[in-house]
């Protein structure tokens, strides 16, 4: 009842002050304090990452995955379905995994997610006729950190479990590193709004918007199922599977910015 309370109340907090930035664009200050306060009342309630053993470092990696999480699935939010979308396959990701290790309460919190996020998705797919707004992103990004903490393996080694929630969040994590990354790169905030996302990238190509989402959707499926077996292995071919994800995360990555040179560039110049 206290892990359930501090989620509900770290969503509310989120929830209210996304709104009131969608209302008065508060700004990113407001809104990381917000996230980190969250993040915070998670682990005053027993909800915190433990992969090194250590408090206070745990502590911190806790803050940095909920404020990171809650940012990335924001981020997401430039294209008709694409955070809806891939907050429903990493929720529909999480019930499966939650499930399958008998988490009864998680997989009952990400079925949960899961069917709200389709449930939007069907008035955001483009062309969108409902809009999600920093009020449902930051929400939805939360939860899905909350649920990535919350999976746990008994049968698994956490030596290769911890791959599991990062395969399952693979695009939105590659997407905001690659914002983070382009923006610092070209002397630009990192919280300065523009057209250098995974998406925009795609449709720099020549992919109209509902094949770039695909594209990205079909992505998420994949690095999914990728998790999926790393959760349900033995160790070592869990770890192979596992590091070949990751490999394919860096891969998607420099695609992108190779992209970014290639083509969008091109596109941007008067």
């Amino acid at each position: 009842i206290v892990e359930l309370g501090a989620v509900l109340s770290g969503a509310g907090l989120l929830a209210i002050v996304g709104l009131a930035d969608d209302r008065y664009n508060l700004g990113i200050v407001v809104r990381m304090i917000a996230q980190t306060a969250a993040a915070l009342v998670l682990i005053v309630a027993g909800i915190h990452i433990r992969l090194f053993g250590i408090p206070a470092i745990d502590y911190l990696v806790t803050v940095f995955w909920v404020v990171g999480l809650t940012n990335a699935l924001n981020f997401m939010d430039n294209m008709d379905g694409l955070a809806a979308g891939l907050a429903s396959i990493a929720a529909a990701w999480f019930t499966l995994l939650a499930f399958n290790q008998g988490l009864t309460l998680v997989s009952s919190l990400a079925a949960a997610l899961a069917g709200s996020a389709i449930g939007f998705l069907i008035y955001n797919f483009n062309p969108a006729s409902l809009f999600m707004g920093d009020m449902g992103a930051l929400v939805l990004g939360f939860v899905l950190a909350v649920l990535g903490i919350k999976l746990e393996f008994s049968t698994q080694s956490l030596s290769v479990t911890w791959m599991v929630p990062i395969l399952v969040l693979a695009v939105p994590i590659v997407d905001t590193s690659l914002v983070v990354f382009t923006r610092l790169r070209e002397g630009r905030s990192p919280f300065q709004g523009g057209k250098d996302h995974s998406s925009h990238r795609l449709l720099s190509m020549g992919l109209n918007q509902r094949a770039a989402l695909f594209v990205l959707y079909a992505l998420a499926i994949v690095f999914g199922a990728l998790a999926f077996l790393v959760s349900t292995l033995d160790t070592a071919t869990a770890f192979l599977i596992g590091a070949i994800g990751l490999a394919a995360m860096a891969a998607f990555f420099l695609a992108m910015v190779w992209v970014r040179g290639k083509y969008q560039k091109r596109l941007l110049k008067p």
